[in-house]
């Protein structure tokens, strides 16, 4: 369970709590700053203490969640300042680092670039970047930080949450950016406030889903996707099963997660939205088993050639990798145990082959790159299935049973035009 520590007034007076006394003990800080808090000027110390400890404490706050609540442009100035000071830090440790921004009011251009020139510049790793609320209103703001997101190569899961598709999907931006050809986003998460959007925004910007439809045929870095249920149409639901054909990387696509109780809605409207949310739930299902396939193939790539019986792996987190749990100070140790699994690493056991083609023959794709031989480096080697095959070629050319003159006199005679 996370330890979650709300800096609000009673802690003004001991902020040095922070840094000292329960730092050990906090994974998540949240931050809610108002216009009243600000102008006392007590935030000062609190934010350069979190800054602090980020860069220098042995046991950082992970997690840090800041809360926007100003009205005054001033304030909600520094509010965003000193958001970008926590994703300039520079910690000492490997720990993780996590982020989120919320907003109820629209982001300007000019902070949007703010947002994106420290994406830029950054080099560490960003775990985990959330920018949540009605941030991405005006034209350009999502397009500006999405491909930050995605040219820097630095953040790991990206999560936004807005009002509308609208504020998502304007303009294709999607299209536009350089999603198909990431390679370092794993996890990309879109969210709507409520469970449905307009019905008029989400028929007339379904083409952004279309164009991220297009660009998963050929991304081989996303391994996670959330869509909310109202932003996404079933005829475009079927758009991404389609993709799915070409994508053998993405490991968990969900799109019915938040979908409404169809008993809310009144007499004229229960049965439709009944019959929408169950084309939703079947449409789910085919991306569900597209899905199962990829992560077999994931763990068909990595697990079977590694030898078990010469200790138990340190990885015991529930993502389908064969890395260890990333945890303080673990840079060097997760680079020893990523070189002693390829150590470790042995051929594919002859007796698992009939299944295997089994399962990869109901994707095409996969079962060519098995044949093939794997890829990024991941070599499957058949040769030990055909010199398996010549030997029992032999071994049966061996022992062939002694036979009449007369019979094979008989065959050789009833052969097709004495051919054979």
């Amino acid at each position: 369970m996370n330890n979650i520590f709300d800096i609000d007034r009673p802690w003004i007076d001991r902020p040095e709590t922070i840094d000292t006394e329960y730092s050990r003990w906090i994974d998540v800080l949240e931050c809610n700053f108002d216009d009243e808090l600000i102008s006392s000027g007590a935030t000062n110390e609190i934010q350069d203490i979190i800054i602090s400890n980020r860069d220098t404490s042995h046991r950082p706050v992970c997690y840090l969640i800041v809360i926007d609540d100003c009205i005054e442009r001033e304030n909600k100035k520094q509010c965003l300042d000193f958001f970008l000071r926590y994703l300039n830090t520079r910690p000492e440790h490997g720990f993780r680092f996590q982020a989120r921004y919320e907003s109820r009011d629209a982001m300007e251009l000019n902070d949007a670039n703010k947002i994106q020139r420290c994406l830029r510049r950054r080099r560490r790793r960003i775990d985990e970047l959330s920018l949540w609320g009605d941030l991405f209103k005006n034209v350009g703001t999502f397009e500006c930080i999405f491909n930050a997101v995605l040219d820097g190569g630095n953040v790991k899961e990206f999560d936004v949450q807005a009002e509308s598709i609208l504020d998502l999907c304007r303009g294709g931006c999607i299209g536009r950016s350089n999603f198909a050809s990431n390679t370092t986003l794993e996890t990309l998460e879109l969210r709507l406030f409520d469970e449905d959007d307009d019905i008029m925004n989400v028929t007339q910007y379904q083409e952004g889903m279309e164009q991220l439809a297009n660009a998963l045929r050929r991304n081989q870095g996303l391994k996670n996707l959330h869509l909310s249920w109202g932003i996404i149409t079933n005829t475009r639901r079927r758009f991404l099963l389609e993709s799915l054909r070409d994508n053998t990387t993405l490991l968990k696509l969900s799109t019915i997660e938040d979908c409404p109780d169809p008993s809310k809605f009144g007499r004229h409207f229960k049965h439709m939205m009944t019959r929408k949310i169950q084309s939703s739930i079947e449409i789910q299902s085919s991306i569900d088993r597209h899905m199962n396939l990829n992560r077999f193939w994931n763990r068909l790539q990595r697990f079977p050639y590694r030898d078990f019986s010469r200790g138990s792996s340190s990885d015991n987190d529930s993502d389908d990798d064969e890395e260890e749990d990333y945890s303080g100070g673990g840079v060097e140790q997760r680079n020893a145990a990523q070189q002693r699994q390829r150590k470790e690493r042995k051929p594919i056991s002859l007796k698992i082959y009939p299944d295997i083609l089994e399962v990869l023959a109901k994707k095409p794709l996969l079962l060519y790159k098995f044949l093939r031989g794997g890829e990024k480096g991941i070599v499957v080697d058949h040769t030990q299935l055909f010199d398996r095959t010549k030997m029992l070629l032999q071994q049966r050319r061996g022992k062939r049973q002694r036979r009449s003159d007369r019979i094979i006199k008989k065959r050789r005679i009833v052969g097709p035009g004495n051919a054979y």
